[in-house]
């Protein structure tokens, strides 16, 4: 899905190792903390998690979807939106492919489903595999409920719909209502492979995040960096709220770098109403990738003007120099600064540790 496949993927691997399972990952992340790699292999394990995604083996040459080659017996869907334009004509070829891999499960595998994305749902519920929900939404099979942000912690419990059981005072080190749900949905896998609550609990209270997703970078000109992948519109949205949880009382800055024109172009209105919960909006230019051309028809430009009517204080701030040269007269002691983007944005920390060039 989008957004939660790498942190259900590292909270998992974390949690199989604190239960002594000794699992085999492969991670699309730099670290998992504390574990600090991003895969392993250990030949007598039994459980090995993979992250995957609908993104196809080689466009125009293969177009088969990546994770087409595996033959899971659990999947954990988080988020199906449309995301990659380039190989995907429309959103209703996105969720066929996702709909022909639940189907792909053996009547003994499990589809664990967040409810609270109603594309998921949809094509989860039409999959008719063995289907477990998971979310805020009150008939799912594991609610979360009484979610609450306490000392840069996040708190809630579960409530279990066929057991009636309550699991309470769960406690994550990482922001953001987002990331309850990625609790939940690895807490149940978790529940599936045998690990009692109370291991599950210490497994998801171990996990310390992972590179790249509300990863804390320092501080720099008095304020505090964090830097993540988001790089679609619903994952902006969900970690600027996040961190307006944690932070309730800072300014929250917030420099993107749209990733690829052809996701820029097709979800343009969407990016453009992504920012409003923030304080101030920078935009780097578009990264293109290796898989695309040049299009004169969308820019960081534009997409500035247009999110300007919705969050008056975006501004444009063109390559890497120009953005460290906007936050050394912008950011202010005290600020919470987000830099977002599935491009190279993270080189900007090369400069900003660089002391020459961040005077």
């Amino acid at each position: 899905g989008v957004g939660g496949k790498t942190t259900i993927g590292s909270m998992l691997s974390v949690l199989l190792d604190s239960a002594n399972l000794s699992p085999s990952f492969v991670v699309g992340v730099g670290n998992i903390f504390p574990l600090n790699i991003s895969g392993r292999y250990i030949k007598d394990g039994r459980n090995f998690i993979c992250e995957a995604d609908e993104y196809v083996l080689s466009p125009g040459i293969d177009n088969r979807p990546k994770f087409s080659l595996l033959k899971p017996k659990i999947i954990i869907a988080t988020n199906i939106e449309y995301d990659h334009p380039d190989v995907y004509e429309n959103f209703d070829k996105t969720k066929e492919v996702f709909l022909q891999f639940f189907k792909k499960l053996p009547k003994y595998g499990y589809l664990i489903a967040n409810a609270d994305n109603k594309n998921t749902l949809d094509v989860a519920t039409r999959s008719r595999v063995n289907l477990i929900t998971y979310g805020f939404e009150k008939n799912v099979d594991y609610r979360i409920q009484g979610l609450k942000f306490k000392d840069q912690k996040t708190l809630f419990s579960i409530y279990i719909r066929k057991s009636k059981k309550l699991i309470d005072n769960i406690v994550i080190n990482v922001p953001g209502k987002f990331n309850a749900e990625n609790a939940a949905a690895s807490l149940v896998a978790g529940d599936l492979l045998g690990i009692g609550h109370e291991e599950i609990k210490k497994g998801l209270q171990r996990y310390l995040g992972c590179r790249r997703r509300f990863e804390d970078m320092g501080m720099f000109f008095g304020a505090s960096f964090y830097d993540d992948y988001a790089h679609h519109p619903g994952e902006i949205k969900v970690t600027i709220q996040a961190s307006k949880e944690w932070f309730p009382d800072r300014r929250i800055a917030v420099i993107f770098q749209p990733h690829t024109y052809s996701r820029t172009k097709a979800l343009f209105d969407e990016f453009s109403k992504s920012f409003s919960n923030a304080d101030v909006v920078g935009l780097m230019d578009i990264y293109s990738s290796a898989r695309e051309i040049y299009d004169p028809g969308v820019s960081s430009e534009l997409l500035a003007k247009e999110i300007r009517k919705h969050q008056k204080n975006c501004h444009y701030l063109g390559d890497h120099k120009n953005t460290l040269s906007w936050i050394k007269e912008n950011v202010r002691s005290g600020d919470v600064v987000l830099t977002m983007g599935a491009g190279d944005i993270f080189y900007l920390y090369d400069l900003l540790k660089n002391k020459d060039l961040s005077k």
